[in-house]
Parts: C-alpha cells; structure tokens; sequence
C-alpha cells in the first residue's frame, strides 16, 4: 500500500516541479522595479502661482498631461484648459475646474462651485517664436489665459487663471 502512494507522490512532485505559479501583475511590477530609471530632466516644468515656484514634471496619460512633483502638488492640463490642481505649499490649495463647449468654465472646491465664468474660444496669433492661443473670460475684472506653442509644435508656456480670479497659475518648460 505505501509503494502506491510513494509512487503517486514521487510522480506529483517530478510533474509539479517543472510548473511555476505566474502573475501578471506581479511580472509587471517587478518589470518596473528592475527597469533602470529615466532621465526625466527632458520633461521638467517650472510651477509658479502667486510667489510660490517649484519643479514639476509632466507625465503623459491618456487623455490629459499630469505636472507633479514629490512634495504633492499636482496639475492636470487637458490640452487646452487646466482641469485640476492642488499646490501644497503652506496655502493648501486645490481647485477643479470645468468648461463646458459653450466656454462657461466652473472653479469648484470639492462639489462646490464658487465661481462661473464664460470664455471666448481660443484665438490663435502668429509669433516669430510660435503661436499664442488667448482666450478671453469674464469675471470681478476679467482675465485671458494663453498657450504658447514654440516653433517645433511643443507646448512652451501655460498661463490660465484657476481660481475665478486674475491670479494666474503659470507652467514654463525648463
């Protein structure tokens, strides 16, 4: 009786040794992990709003480009408008905001809209060194925000207002 067994045990482990357990995720994770770190002085911003500056770094998504840096502040820019941001400098200061087609654009804190402008849509002006895009918003004093383009088609400079008022938030590749 034990011979039977010792053989279906000896069988089971010969079979059994050439298997591996396998994730995906894992496999991915360790992937990152081992993979030699990137350069990233190629994608550095300067972040200033107000008299705070400091370094961010834009990261790609799918459908937005995220500015961050480790002290946690945080920008999304969707192309053409700033759709959220949180600096974390001594002010603590975070703001959503969302334009609609019609160019009414929301400044929200947390599902609270404090303020509500309506924008012109974006006019583009010819520079020696690329393009500007200006949009003009109404407010307590009225505003514009811009994008310059360089002449290589990347975006060099961000300027917008995110906070309803003439306060601008400022993104300048480094």
């Amino acid at each position: 009786m034990k011979t039977p067994r010792l053989f279906v045990t000896a069988f089971l482990l010969l079979v059994l040794a050439g298997c591996s357990v396998q994730s995906s995720q894992l496999s991915t994770l360790m992937s990152i992990v081992r993979a030699p770190s990137m350069d990233m002085s190629a994608n550095i911003w300067t972040l200033e709003y107000g008299d705070y500056q400091a370094a961010v770094y834009a990261v790609n998504a799918s459908d937005a480009t995220m500015f961050s840096n480790t002290i946690g502040d945080h920008i999304v820019f969707d192309g053409w408008a700033i759709t959220d941001v949180a600096i974390l400098n001594q002010n603590r200061f975070q703001m959503r905001l969302e334009t609609a087609a019609s160019g009414e654009r929301k400044y929200l804190r947390d599902t609270v809209v404090t303020r509500m402008h309506l924008c012109t849509p974006w006019q583009r002006e010819d520079r020696s060194n690329g393009v500007l895009f200006i949009q003009s918003c109404d407010g307590v004093n009225g505003y514009t925000n811009s994008i310059l383009v360089d002449s290589e088609g990347a975006i060099a400079e961000i300027i917008q207002s995110v906070d309803g008022s003439s306060s601008k938030l400022r993104l300048i590749k480094s």
